[in-house]
């Protein structure tokens, strides 16, 4: 808003400026002055200098993107939160059993995002979806290796010889793992929200 009111008012300077240059004395003959030429030109440099800030501004608040970025940026929130992955592992311990359905977008996740279909043409956001994916492909080797079916709705991180407090040692390590390899990758999801933020307009999303 100042910046527009600064535009006007020295638009209308340099007008106003322009018309007193150019006025003729009372013999309606020009004369030079060099005061109202001094005038003028400084309303006139005040103008420009606005004029550049505001072309500045505008440049600055300009975000450009490759379209196929857009569609990635697209599918990737698509195959992530839409099935509320990144909630589940923001909430969920792994000290507790969980239902298989939950993790399976990760594991989907970590199959898909491979290969140069999957990378964006913006060196700053393909660097977050690289630190994503190997983030992903961690937690889900561990959900996948250190984790036990014991029906098709549940799986733990307890065999099922043990139960709440008289997990063995190893077990508790695992939980711990996994749990922090999930602090992580919501992490790195968050971090590539963020500069995808700065690039890509939300609403494009």
């Amino acid at each position: 808003m100042y910046l527009i009111t600064a535009r006007i008012s020295f638009f209308i300077a340099v007008l106003a400026t322009l018309v007193w240059v150019v006025q003729p004395n009372e013999s309606c003959e020009f004369e030079l002055h060099f005061d109202r030429i001094s005038a003028f030109f400084l309303a006139l440099a005040s103008f420009i200098l606005t004029e550049y800030s505001s072309y500045k501004k505008s440049s600055a608040n300009h975000i450009s993107y490759h379209p196929n970025d857009k569609l990635l940026l697209q599918e990737l929130y698509q195959d992530i939160d839409s099935h509320n992955l990144i909630y589940f592992l923001r909430t969920h311990d792994f000290g507790a059993s969980f239902n298989p359905d939950d993790t399976r977008p990760l594991h989907i996740f970590v199959g898909k995002w491979i290969g140069a279909d999957k990378d964006f043409q913006d060196n700053s956001i393909e660097k977050q979806k690289k630190l994503l994916v190997a983030s992903a492909q961690r937690l889900s080797h561990l959900i996948g290796n250190k984790t036990y079916n014991i029906n098709q709705y549940v799986q733990s991180t307890s065999p099922k010889n043990e139960h709440g407090e008289l997990r063995s040692e190893k077990t508790w390590q695992n939980i711990n793992e996994i749990n922090k390899a999930a602090d992580d990758f919501v992490s790195k999801y968050d971090n590539f929200i963020r500069v995808c933020k700065k690039k890509i307009p939300l609403a494009d999303k």
